[in-house]
Formats: C-alpha cells, structure tokens, sequence
C-alpha cells in the first residue's frame, strides 16, 4: 500500500483494498469511482468525495499508485510523432496473447514498415514502453518524453566532483 497527497487522481485501472477486500477502479467519472471487487466480480459506484475520506481513514488504500514523472504540458509536433510511433508499436504487441513472444516480435518488421522505420526497436525498449503504457493507462501522454537538461548541460558526475573539490 502507498499512501499520497494524490488521492483525489483516482486513475482507471488503478489497484485498490477497500474495507479489506481488492477492487479495481473501472470507470472514474466527476463524482463517481465505479469499481469491480476482484473476489466477486461485483461492481459498485462510490462518490469521491467519500472515497477521499476512506482513503484519510485508512479504509481505502491504493495498492499500485501508479509512478508520477514530469511530463511537458505542450509537446512539438516531432515530440507527438515520436510518442504516436511509440504507442503504435506497443498497441500492435498488445493484440497478442503474450505481447513479447517470439511471434509476436517477428511481426515488428511489417510495422516498421508502415511506420517509415529502418527496424524495429530492440525488445528490452519495447518491454519499457509497454510497461510504460500500461501503467499510465493506456493514455498517450504515458509514453510522451519527460523534461531533461540538454545534453551540453549533463556532465558525468566525476567531473563535478573533481571541479568542486578545487
């Protein structure tokens, strides 16, 4: 369990325990989390302002709060192609019973293709965007570039220790 500020973000998918049993968030409206008990399979509304209030009492607990990362508001055009050719490689692997078998990553060559790449990324970058997506959601901005310094900025760390030391 991970308790957070964030308990008014209930994501669909995410994992919860409420009053002891496990539920998935199915559906979040506005006003309403619908949620699917996994013992039972019975679905039940709850008004968020009640979960919130479950969740500060300690009767609701998100089980997976999924990973906050800095994300750019506005992305570029070249930043929205690159996160659209991203999400169209893992929707393709997730058609798939197991999305990263062998047949599955025999069929990359023809969405390179169609995709205007030479080849297809390596498995080990396909399995990090697949997690990516599904964590996020499923949602595009899950596998849009995060906010870093510019490379001219990033230096190795023992070159700052070296000149800090002088």
């Amino acid at each position: 369990m991970m308790q957070a500020s964030y308990s008014q973000f209930f994501r669909k998918g995410m994992e919860i325990t409420l009053d002891g049993k496990d539920a998935t968030i199915i559906h979040p409206t506005h006003d309403v989390l619908f949620i699917q008990f996994s013992e039972t399979g019975e679905y039940l509304p709850l008004d968020k302002h009640l979960a919130s209030s479950k969740f500060s009492k300690g009767e609701l607990e998100i089980k997976a709060l999924e990973t906050l990362v800095p994300v750019k508001q506005v992305l570029t055009y070249e930043e929205q192609e690159e996160t659209n050719r991203k999400i169209e490689y893992v929707k393709h692997l997730l058609t798939f019973d197991e999305p990263l078998s062998k047949k599955a990553l025999k069929t990359l060559p023809a969405v390179a293709a169609r995709l205007g790449d030479r080849k297809s990324p390596s498995k080990s970058t396909l399995s990090v965007w697949k997690e990516k997506y599904t964590q996020g959601g499923q949602q595009f901005m899950s596998l849009a570039p995060t906010k870093r310094a510019p490379k001219k900025y990033r230096q190795p760390r023992t070159l700052l220790m070296i000149f800090s030391k002088r």
